[in-house]
């Protein structure tokens, strides 16, 4: 069994030089978990400078270090697709946005209206 130091550790040495102001943070609150934060950000709406982490990803004291690698690397893939969908652009709006209200998005998901697909062509 690991402690949060030996995670720690291993974690200490994932790099990502896509981001260098991203960082990987351990923390434990009863529960043992990873986050991507990044201090020195901007809001993808007002532009001006703001702070963030993102999901939790939750992690386990008996994981092996391939496992706690591998997290952090679904976790660092996972914020930088969030950040493509929040900065992302169509017409001047956020149309891939992650904040969406999910409610919103099944009120529109039955609309015949807001389906965008070509018809079927038949094959010979």
């Amino acid at each position: 069994m690991r402690t949060i130091d030996d995670i720690q550790a291993i974690v200490d040495q994932v790099r990502c030089a896509l981001m260098p102001s991203w960082h990987l943070i351990v923390l434990d609150d009863g529960t043992i978990y990873l986050q991507v934060e990044d201090t020195d950000a901007r809001c993808a709406v007002t532009g001006e400078p703001t702070a963030w982490r993102g999901r939790k990803w939750r992690l386990s004291y008996h994981m092996t270090e391939t496992e706690i690698v591998c997290t952090a690397f679904k976790a660092l893939q996972a914020a930088l697709d969030h950040e493509l969908r929040e900065h992302f652009t169509y017409r001047g709006a956020r149309v891939f946005d992650p904040h969406r209200s999910i409610a919103l998005l099944v009120e529109i998901a039955g609309r015949a209206d807001a389906l965008d697909a070509r018809e079927e062509v038949a094959q010979p």
